[in-house]
């Protein structure tokens, strides 16, 4: 029988009596009874005429169909039928007795007009319960040519095809008939095609190649799938290679591909192998549209519709064990039919939140409503639909279908991904808020213990500028005091070093007054500005230059061209610190401020015949609040050299010993020649 989900297929005319017994037809199938239908009698066309291959269609008018009914008949009893009402000319190219028990006998006449004499006739059935195939030579007893049942194997037709085929000799010129009997365990409707032995073998090469090229392709995405799953662990992965593998079947059994291969000693289990086959696609189907929609998660209703669905179908099959198989695989083809709309509706539903994730889902599942559409027209509503275009429906559906369903799976990881991306990204972004808000405590922390250690480093910054402030304020108040004086003009400094003093003076008086009082205090230019070394030394050794007169030491600088881009007032109070200190404990001697160019830039140096620093004497020295020796300079305050080795180290010039020049100290400053024009 035919793997199909078959059932009775009347005759669907346009009259009004046609459409009475349609309607009656429907009542009866939706009752669940099963219903027969006799062959309506007609007139017999000629005999059909034998050629290279004559089409199914070609058959319309030259079968003639009888039921039986009662006892078995012989091919001898039923060819005494003949013309006396038995047999009865059937309408279509395919006979089709309904849902029946009984058997069936057909009556083919034929002439053969060609040079041919080996001829395959072929129908477009696996399997039968019971047939049997007679060639009649005109005048002479049937010869049996073919005979297969519930316990012959596959091994034992006598055409080796998937499809049961009946092989008989037919001379040419001569006239004949194919007498017929089968018992289906479905639908009754056999379609023909009848070929000479070369275009048969050409016919069965090119199904062949199809047919596998088809299961191919299936393979293909089933092993994939697999491979996957195992990759990945996802259950989708087998619900879809479970899926893609019952259509597989449903449709090699559809073939005789299964019998063939599969289970070819197994003649019992191949006449009930529709039912497990059509079963295990509704119920994979069901299963792969819960995992794939997730509808326990998002649509628990037709989560719900599923699982009845899986339990109704698996309860259906497991009743053929002790009901009529044939109402079984009737009512499959109905529940095919329902489950496929169930799954587009599950689709179409979830598509109104989640279109981007599911429309692949949705398009493969409207695809198969058309091909089980046809199934069902054809054989619940009589449409006449070739098994052929069934079947050839369902293969294309079943490739695109899994196809499709493989492109729905990538869509949705695809949007599981973005999903996980966003959630991730919100994740992230609350880390990150997470983080800032650590940050700003932190940095309030920091900032707190930056502002206590400020509070007490204001008394040191306020020593600082004051112990800047104070010998230079002295120096200018001298030299301001000769200016207004007028007396003696060889004491009369010039108003240049003058100038030079106040910038310097005001610049560390500003930026104390900056850093303690808010708002825009100063506005003199304090940035690096092109500054004429031989300038700054003159301005120096002019403001040092009463105190070092009062102690008799000489006091000057060597002459220079270089220019600094340094800030005026950094490189001032460089030289007034070294200059205070060469003054302050030089007692006699001199004290000298030169400009030596190196290879490393210029080398500003202080000398003086004072008492001298040992290495170890000047590292101490350049700490804050380090004194050498109180007891010979009680007024000194130890930050001097403190002061000069920050501010060198914060305009990144180095700052060292030198050699002893004048017997005494001698102080260098290294100037890069970044700094330098």
């Amino acid at each position: 029988m035919s793997p199909s989900f078959s059932s009775a297929r009347p005759d669907c005319g346009r009259s009004p009596l046609r459409r009475l017994i349609l309607a009656v037809v429907w009542a009866c199938l939706l009752a669940g009874l099963p219903v027969t239908l006799q062959a309506q009698a007609g007139k017999v066309d000629p005999a059909l005429e034998l050629s290279t291959r004559v089409a199914s269609d070609a058959f319309r008018g030259h079968i003639l169909g009888y039921q039986e009914h009662g006892s078995r008949l012989t091919p001898e009893q039923a060819l005494a039928r003949l013309g006396n009402g038995g047999f009865a000319a059937l309408p279509g190219p395919a006979p089709d007795f309904g849902f029946t028990p009984e058997a069936i006998w057909l009556y083919i006449p034929t002439t053969n007009p060609t040079d041919k004499s080996e001829w395959r006739l072929r129908l477009r059935e696996n399997f039968f319960q019971e047939f049997s195939a007679w060639y009649v030579p005109s005048g002479d007893r049937p010869v049996l040519r073919e005979r297969q049942h519930e316990t012959t194997g596959f091994a034992t037709r006598a055409v080796e095809w998937a499809e049961l085929v009946v092989p008989f000799t037919q001379p040419p010129g001569t006239t004949g008939a194919i007498l017929i009997r089968y018992r289906s365990g479905g639908s009754t409707e056999v379609e023909f095609t009848l070929f000479d032995v070369d275009s048969f073998n050409a016919w069965t090469a090119s199904k062949t190649a199809r047919h596998f090229m088809y299961y191919g392709m299936l393979l293909f995405l089933i092993m994939a799938a697999l491979a996957t799953w195992l990759a990945t662990q996802r259950a989708i992965f087998l619900a879809y290679s479970a899926y893609a593998l019952a259509g597989l079947l449903f449709v090699m059994h559809g073939d005789g591909n299964t019998f063939r291969y599969l289970w070819p000693d197994a003649p019992g289990f191949n006449g009930f192998a529709t039912i497990p086959l059509g079963a295990g696609i509704i119920v994979c189907g069901a299963n792969f549209a819960r995992q794939f929609l997730q509808t326990a998660l998002y649509h628990p209703v037709f989560d719900r519709l599923l699982q009845v669905t899986i339990l109704v179908t698996l309860l259906t099959a497991a009743s053929s064990v002790f009901l009529d198989t044939q109402m079984i695989k009737k009512v499959l083809v109905l529940m095919a039919f329902g489950s496929v709309l169930l799954f587009t509706a599950s689709g179409l539903n979830a598509a109104r939140t989640r279109f981007r994730e599911v429309r692949f889902f949705v398009l493969a599942w409207s695809g198969a409503v058309i091909s089980s559409a046809i199934m069902t027209g054809r054989h619940w509503l009589g449409i006449e639909i070739s098994e052929e275009v069934q079947f050839d429906s369902m293969r294309i559906v079943l490739v695109l279908d899994a196809a499709l369903m493989g492109l729905a799976i990538i869509d949705r990881f695809d949007g599981l991904r973005r999903s996980r991306a966003d959630a991730l990204k919100v994740s992230l972004d609350q880390a990150q808020e997470n983080l800032a808000m650590s940050r700003r405590l932190q940095a309030l922390e920091q900032r707190y213990a930056l502002a206590s250690e400020l509070a007490r480093n204001r008394e040191r910054q306020v020593a600082d500028a004051f112990h800047d402030l104070r010998q230079p304020l002295h120096a200018l108040r001298l030299n301001v005091e000769d200016l207004l004086a007028g007396n003696d003009p060889d004491r009369k400094p010039p108003r240049r070093e003058i100038e030079e003093t106040f910038r310097m003076l005001e610049g560390l008086v500003t930026d104390e007054l900056h850093a303690n009082i808010p708002g825009p205090v100063r506005d003199t230019e304090t940035g690096d500005t092109a500054l004429a070394l031989d300038e700054v030394f003159a301005a120096v050794t002019s403001m040092f230059g009463r105190d070092a007169q009062a102690k008799g030491l000489t006091l000057g600088h060597g002459p220079t061209d270089a220019t600094l881009h340094l800030p005026a007032i950094s490189v001032m109070r460089i030289l007034t610190n070294l200059v205070s200190n060469a003054v302050t404990y030089t007692q006699a001697g001199a004290v000298r401020v030169e400009a030596v160019p190196t290879s490393q830039g210029v080398q500003i140096a202080v000398h003086d015949t004072g008492p001298g620093l040992t290495p170890t004497a000047f590292e101490a020295a350049k700490v804050r609040g380090a004194r050498l020796d109180p007891a010979e300079q009680p007024g000194g305050s130890g930050l001097g050299l403190a002061i000069v080795a920050q501010t060198c180290s914060d305009l990144g010039l180095g700052f060292a010993l030198l050699p002893s020049q004048l017997g005494g100290t001698s102080l260098g400053v290294l100037v890069g020649p970044e700094h330098l024009s």
